[in-house]
This record gives C-alpha cells, sequence and structure tokens, in this order.
C-alpha cells in the first residue's frame, strides 16, 4: 500500500514537471543555436548522430558504464552522491566541453579539430542521455512507471542545466541566462497550454 502511494505521488510530480522538462529542451536547443553556426550546428548534429546510431545500428553500453563507474569512483566519498552523479553528470560530454574550452587557449588546436570536439560532444550528450533512460527502463515498476519516469525526468534536468552552465563557460555566445529566460518561458506557455486543455 505505502509502495502504490508513493508511485502515485511520484507520477503526479512528473505529470507537474512534464511542462518544465519540455521547457528545458527548448531552453537548451534554442540558446545553443545561438552558439556560432558552426559550433552549434556540429553540436546538434552530433546529437542526431548519435540517436540515429542507437536506434540502428550499436549501443555503447560498455563505454557508458565506464563512464559511470568513473563518476561514482570520484564521488565515493559520500555515496549517495556518488548513485546519483553517475547519472546526472554526462562526463564524456563535459570533458570534451573543458577541452574545448582550452582547445582555442592553451591548446591552440585548429578550426577543424575545435569542430570535430563540438559534433563528439553532443554526441557524448545525447549518449548519456539515451542510455541513462535505458538504464532506469530496467528497474521501473508498476504500470504507471512512476519511479522510472520520475527520476529519468529529474536525471534529464540536472543533465541539461549543467551542459549549458558549461557550454556558457566555452562560449560567451551561449548566454546562461538567455537559456534560463527561454526555459522559464517554453515552460510557461506548456503550463498554460495544459491547464487550458485540462480544465476550460
Amino acid at each position: 500500500m505505502k509502495t502504490t502511494v508513493i508511485n502515485i505521488a511520484k507520477f503526479f510530480l512528473f505529470f507537474l514537471m512534464f511542462p518544465f522538462i519540455v521547457g528545458v529542451t527548448v531552453g537548451f536547443v534554442g540558446e545553443v543555436r545561438t552558439v556560432h553556426a558552426p559550433y552549434g550546428s556540429c553540436f546538434l548534429w552530433g546529437m542526431l548522430a548519435y540517436t540515429v546510431m542507437h536506434l540502428f545500428f550499436w549501443k555503447p553500453y560498455k563505454i557508458f558504464h565506464l563512464g559511470q563507474r568513473l563518476v561514482a569512483d570520484l564521488f565515493r566519498f559520500f555515496p549517495p552522491l556518488s548513485a546519483v552523479a553517475q547519472y546526472t553528470f554526462p562526463l564524456y560530454s563535459s570533458l570534451l566541453l573543458i577541452l574545448l574550452y582550452f582547445s582555442t587557449g592553451l591548446l591552440r588546436l585548429s578550426f577543424r579539430v575545435s569542430l570535430i570536439l563540438m559534433f563528439f560532444t553532443g554526441f557524448a550528450l545525447a549518449m548519456h542521455v539515451i542510455l541513462t533512460a535505458e538504464d532506469f527502463s530496467d528497474d521501473n515498476d508498476g504500470l504507471l512507471k512512476a519511479n522510472y519516469l520520475f527520476t529519468v525526468g529529474l536525471s534529464y534536468i540536472f543533465v541539461l542545466i549543467l551542459t549549458a552552465g558549461l557550454l556558457s563557460s566555452t562560449f560567451s555566445s551561449f548566454k546562461f541566462n538567455g537559456f534560463w529566460d527561454r526555459t522559464l518561458w517554453a515552460s510557461h506557455l506548456a503550463y498554460t497550454f495544459g491547464y487550458k486543455r485540462l480544465f476550460q
């Protein structure tokens, strides 16, 4: 009985959270598109490339789980954080963004190499989001899949916010405030639309 009540509560929270998930997605993609054209495009093409590869060719579980273990070991001093961080900290895309940050300064990598790094940053981010969702899908419980939806939704939000912060540190044209403003605007529209459909 207690488990049922908790699952219903989680499903309700996911229902309330869903418009914000839409808003974060719109805000993130919208702000990525403001990054200097070659970089923003390469990032989005990288995300698309991974999605296609995942659907039709290969799912790199071993690479993904290696990253998870590394993150878990990094935060092993605090087990609860270690358990959460492996799903909310996109290791590969974060490392690529850090490398990209230094590529135009200390490393002085070529423009073409920087674009390749940006492509694989998007690729790695899509891998993290999709394989995290698949990992949780193995543990879903009940008809409503409340725990799955709630956990994946929270993880997705944290991953995009963290990545937005890293992108804003790497590219002056990517504004975290701009990302947040777009997120709140799109969330407001989604909540308003949902309210009108349900109650008017």
